[in-house]
């Protein structure tokens, strides 16, 4: 799979691996400085000792020992400054994993919320929850669902039982059926519920009648595709 830059969790995976990648120049950088530094404590010792020896048979070694010493702590300056940018971008990369982390838990928590509160609405209405009820109880029971990988798919589950199965249990339940309406009478009247197909009538505006009559009429999934759309429509 391609690498996405949008995608929060890709971006995760990316700045892990620049973090490793500068921990690990970041030990290389203080190996070499303190190899650099004992260097150069070893050349100046060395120096003191032919200086203090003196004679004209020493001047060639005091120079090269110098000039040594000279380059070592350029050296040196070179590798702390070295250091110093891996210090900066290192805290840079921490920055942007840990912005990246909040932004993948955020969309974690954002798609888990859409699955649980669409597909619960969904179930709830399936079983006929009345309607002034219906926001009270998704939010009582959104509590209890877990979101779990099922061959590749994110799947709500209460327990170990899948969302659809626990809800129609529960509407069996003493405590459940006093949420629950019977569903309406469809014989012999000439009442429309609706027009689940090309009306304009919102979920939310529906009676209990008419959401059963739509929901049977364009299915679970389109319905609560319906109701994803409406919670992310802007307010009028």
């Amino acid at each position: 799979m391609a690498y996405d830059p949008n995608d929060p969790a890709d971006k995760a995976i990316l700045d892990k691996a620049v973090k490793d990648a500068l921990e690990a120049k970041q030990l290389e950088h203080e190996e070499e400085i303190q190899g650099l530094k004992d260097k150069n404590q070893e050349l100046l010792g060395k120096l003191r000792k032919a200086r203090t020896e003196g004679g004209a048979e020493n001047a060639g070694e005091i120079e090269r020992l110098e000039n040594e010493l000279h380059e070592t702590q350029g050296k040196l300056r070179k590798a702390e400054g070295d250091l110093r940018q891996v210090n900066r971008d290192l805290t840079a990369a921490h920055d942007e994993r840990d912005t990246a982390r909040n932004e993948l838990t955020s969309e974690r928590e954002f798609s888990r919320n859409e699955l649980v509160n669409n597909r619960l609405t969904a179930e709830l209405v399936g079983v006929n929850v009345a309607s002034q009820f219906l926001d009270d109880v998704t939010a009582s029971l959104a509590r209890q669902v877990t979101v779990k990988e099922v061959d590749g798919k994110r799947e709500a589950f209460v327990g170990d039982k899948p969302l659809g199965e626990f809800v129609k249990e529960w509407a069996g339940t003493d405590k459940g059926k006093h949420y629950v309406t019977a569903p309406a009478n469809g014989g012999g009247g000439t009442q429309n519920p609706g027009n689940p197909q090309g009306g304009t009538k919102k979920i939310a505006e529906m009676t209990l009648a008419e959401r059963n009559a739509h929901f049977n009429a364009i299915g679970k999934e389109a319905f609560e595709q319906q109701v994803a759309a409406e919670k992310a429509a802007p307010k009028t």
